[in-house]
């Protein structure tokens, strides 16, 4: 998986799922990997909830991302949940 071509960490995730659905069960065992319930992930792709930095450490580590993958993502995730326009420009900067 390219981590980083994405600027939505929603959109990372649905994509996963769709590149995965011949995997029975790709949903749930991400879920699992994040430490969260299917229900609450659902809810997090499809809602204004967002993950916890926590889960996107767990979802990182189940797809094997290198290093610098698993950053990106967290920051993806720290973006989406980011309540002021300075974080938001400082995760921005890191991410670029």
């Amino acid at each position: 998986m390219n981590v980083f071509k994405y600027r939505d960490y929603k959109l990372a995730i649905r994509d996963q799922i769709k590149a995965n659905a011949e995997i029975y069960g790709y949903q749930t065992q991400m879920a699992k990997a994040a430490g969260c319930q299917r229900s609450f992930l659902s809810q997090a792709l499809n809602s204004e909830v967002h993950l916890t930095p926590e889960h996107a450490v767990g979802i990182a580590r189940f797809w094997n991302l290198s290093a610098q993958g698993r950053e990106f993502f967290l920051d993806l995730v720290l973006l989406a949940r980011a309540g002021t326009k300075e974080l938001q420009a400082l995760i921005q900067a890191r991410l670029r």
